[in-house]
């Protein structure tokens, strides 16, 4: 068994709250285009650019108060598939993963009422009159929508580690719940640059482009390159 400094474990529970509420910026940055296009630069001043930084980075950097002085511990399972990161003070840990849990929850519900609104506006605004515009919007949508998707999967990931962890004691379900939190969280942190890539069709013609030509680059080269025969430790014949 090892131990490391406690902040490590709440910087991991830190870092997808940020995501969260960076996802709550985006759409109502988004609503703001929407609702008042005209006061955009009055309305997303920076007061209100402060106030969600503080929402955002400040706000969740309580876990990493209630971590700092702790000690974590590394296990490893008996079969040495996986390394499990876990505070000696298990009341402190799952202190800081249901606020965490409350955290995401408030980054999501205001992400679903400002994205339900803002395509509520959208669909008033562009109904019968410029359906290639309204398309566009939805994309942004459907964006907003596998954010928020990401997010509740992570709330559910969190909810049964307490409860199979700490409040009801299941070995097999919180052996699970440990599998499932990482991937969660991965999810979260990449859910962006993969919806942009299926929304965006600019984005997806050049990352379909740049692999092509990087993959056509790699077979060129490979069939260029000559053998070499290793005649002594020292000399290299190439063949010509």
């Amino acid at each position: 068994m090892k131990t490391f400094p406690g902040m490590f474990y709440g910087l991991s529970v830190y870092l997808p709250c940020i995501i969260g509420f960076g996802h709550l910026t985006q759409v109502i940055n988004r609503f703001v285009i929407i609702k008042f296009p005209l006061s955009f630069d009055k309305i997303f001043n920076k007061w209100l650019i402060g106030g969600l930084f503080v929402l955002q980075f400040l706000f969740p950097s309580v876990i990493m108060i209630w971590c700092w002085n702790e000690t974590g511990v590394v296990t490893f399972a008996d079969d040495g598939s996986t390394t499990i990161l876990e505070l000696q003070n298990y009341e402190k840990q799952y202190n800081s993963i249901i606020f965490g849990i409350c955290s995401i929850i408030v980054s999501c519900a205001a992400c679903c009422f400002f994205g339900m609104w803002s395509f509520i506006l959208v669909v008033k605004m562009r109904q019968g009159n410029n359906a290639s515009q309204l398309r566009r919007e939805i994309n942004l949508f459907v964006f907003v929508g596998f954010e928020i998707l990401a997010q509740i999967l992570l709330i559910i990931a969190a909810v049964i580690q307490v409860v199979s962890g700490y409040l009801n004691y299941n070995p097999s379900v919180y052996y699970i719940a440990l599998h499932l939190y990482p991937f969660c969280e991965d999810l979260l942190c990449l859910v962006n640059g993969l919806i942009l890539l299926i929304t965006c069709q600019t984005v997806r013609t050049k990352y379909i482009t740049f692999y092509k030509n990087l993959l056509m680059c790699k077979m060129f080269s490979s069939k260029k390159a000559k053998p070499a025969v290793q005649l002594s430790s020292n000399r290299i014949k190439v063949n010509i």
